[in-house]
Order: structure tokens, then sequence, then C-alpha cells
């Protein structure tokens, strides 16, 4: 079977490509065949114009037109929108014969295909080429830019690649895009008490784990500042305070999800909105009072370091515990608006698929 990986660059997937199996070719993007990650590739998109791939001023690799002009061996290409001369292995992108060839290439009358990036680039390419077997990796389309404007395209032939190839087509992520509810079968007005219910037992198994890992931290810093150990107070303090922060971020979520599981009365949007625009308000408040109380923290430390003063540790040791505890007021803070928000969001998507507007004016909710 004639079997492919399409590997994005997204750290989350990424690594879980079959590189190690000689029977998936690989098709990486722009710089990523010099990067450590990718441990094998058979074909790369450059797509960019020459201007582009040649410049001295690129941010992610500036070596990468070097590495384009060297020869990588029989069974490499480097497809581009045409040959180039000066880049052995480059192949030109079959956009005319796939424009020609495929329906779908065109969805429209007016022959402009649909491509809106280059992994919608590289799936068309797969299915004209014989793919029998696709598997999609590192690809998230997260950022503003990418779910703006490269988000359909993406769908789009990803629904194409799923329609032609069935089960032999494989998301190995991007899998979040494809989990909308069914509309009109699957849309609440209301957010049910079990979905909060969920939420309070994810996050308490989390709180419980961050609980136990910040002890240890805790432990640790004691036992670096007994041994006299300076130079390793830095590193524990950021961690400690790393994982403080998301403690408080977890016990702040479940604390909010607790809350709604509880309530009896409908839940407006309103509140969602409102209780989140609050507690953002009040996390940038605590964080000045945290920043505060690390610049305390930071003073004793060079102090201590410096003299070994017994005063100087005790006070270390007061405003390390005092900056911790402000690092999870903060995190609870952060942990509440980012429920509601998300809270937020899920009840927009239970409208929308309910039926939107139509569906409120019905039901007499303003």
């Amino acid at each position: 079977m004639n079997k492919l990986a399409i590997v994005g660059t997204h750290p989350a997937t990424r690594d879980n490509a079959p590189f190690t199996d000689p029977d998936f070719d690989i098709w990486v993007f722009n710089e990523a065949p010099q990067a450590e990650w990718c441990k094998r590739w058979t074909h790369v998109f450059q797509m960019h114009k020459p201007e582009v791939y040649t410049s001295p001023l690129n941010m992610v690799r500036g070596d990468h037109w070097e590495w384009l002009q060297q020869d990588h061996g029989v069974g490499k290409t480097i497809f581009m929108q045409e040959i180039d001369p000066r880049v052995p292995c480059s192949s030109r992108y079959p956009l005319d014969e796939m424009r020609e060839q495929m329906p779908a290439f065109t969805p429209l009358d007016n022959g402009k295909p649909f491509i809106t990036s280059t992994v919608a680039m590289a799936i068309p390419l797969a299915l004209y080429l014989g793919y029998e077997h696709i598997e999609i990796y590192g690809v998230d389309l997260a950022s503003n830019t990418e779910y703006t404007y490269q988000q359909n395209g993406w769908m789009y032939w990803a629904g194409v690649a799923r329609a032609t190839l069935g089960a032999g087509f494989i998301l190995k992520s991007g899998e979040h895009h494809f989990n909308n509810r069914l509309y009109a079968y699957e849309g609440e007005t209301q957010i049910d008490r079990e979905f909060f219910a969920a939420r309070v037992e994810k996050l308490g198994s989390e709180k419980h784990q961050l609980e136990l890992r910040l002890m240890k931290l805790r432990d640790r810093f004691n036992e670096a500042v007994s041994a006299g150990k300076a130079d390793k107070l830095p590193d524990l303090i950021i961690e400690a305070q790393n994982t403080a922060l998301a403690l408080g971020e977890a016990a702040g979520a479940a604390q909010e999800a607790q809350m709604y599981a509880e309530r009896t009365d409908p839940i407006s949007r309103q509140q969602f909105e409102r209780r989140g625009a609050q507690s953002q308000q009040d996390g940038m408040k605590l964080s000045t009072t945290m920043d505060k109380e690390f610049g305390k923290l930071e003073y004793v430390f060079n102090a201590w370091k410096v003299s070994a003063n017994e005063q100087a540790l005790k006070q270390m040791r007061s405003y390390y515990a005092n900056f911790l505890q402000y690092s999870v007021n903060v995190g609870a803070q952060t942990g509440i608006m980012r429920q509601n928000f998300e809270y937020l969001g899920e009840y927009d998507a239970r409208i929308t698929a309910a039926g939107g507007e139509r569906t409120l004016k019905a039901l007499g909710v303003n």
C-alpha cells in the first residue's frame, strides 16, 4: 500500500509521525527538514517565491537557502512553484494538471483552486499522486492568522480526502476542528450540570497532582537553602512559581465549575461574561502585588547569598512563602477567567447548534 505521513510543525503530535517506518513517505514544509525533530523526510514543500526562500534574513533558518542548494540524494523532492535550476531536488508543483484532472481542486466554475495553506496543497497532491493511506501529524492551525484564513481550506481538503479514502485518511492532529455539535440535534439553550460536574472531577485530579509537585519543590528549596547552594535557588524559585500559578489556575477553575454545578437556576450568558471580566481585572491587580513580593524575595536572596546572614535567611523564607501564595492567587483568577470564557464559548456553540437567534426568539430568550 502507498502510505504517506504529512507532518506539520506543531510540537504536540509531530514527533509521533512514523519517521522510522520505511513504508511511509514523509512530507514536511519549508525549513522543517533542517530541524532536529525531523528524523526523516522524502518530500518538502517550499512554495514561496524565490525572493523569500533565498533571503538571508530568514528568521527560522538563516542557512535555509544554502541548504536548498544542496543535493539531498535520490528520492528527495522539493516542491516549488517552478523548478529552480539552483535547487537540485526542486520539482514543479503540478497546479495546472491538478486543475484539469481533479474536479474537487476547483470547487467553483471560475477554475480557481481552493488552496489556503501549504497543508491544503499537500493533501490534494497526495490524492493526485495516488496515495491510498494518508496520516496527518503536527497540524493545529491555532494562531489567529491560521484560524481565520488557512483553516477553511484545510478542513475542505480533509473532507475530500476522507470521502476519497475512507478509513485510509487518518487524523493524528487537528481533530478538534471537526468536533462541532450536530446542528439542531445537539443544540441546547443551557449548559447541563453534568458538563460542570465533569470539569470538577478532571480539574480536581490536576489540582492534586500540582499540589504534590509544589510540595516537592518547596522541599527542594529548603534543602538547597540548608546546604547553602545559592546557585540552585533561582531556577527552583521560577519552577515553583510556574507550578504555583498552574495550581492556582486548576483550583480556581475547579471552584468555578463546582459553583456552577451546584446551581439549580438558569445561568445566563451574561453571568459567564461578567465573572470572566471581573476575574481578569482582579488577576491584574494581584499580579502587581505578586511582582512586588518577588522584588523583595530577590533583594533578600542577594543579601543572603553575599552574607549568609541569619536574618536575611529568615526573611527570604518568609518572602518565598508569600510569593508562592500570591502566585497561587493570581493563578486562581486566571482559572476563573478562562473557565468563564470557555463556558461562554460553549454556551454560544450550543445556541448556534440549536438554531441560533431563531431558537432564542422562539423560546422568548433575550
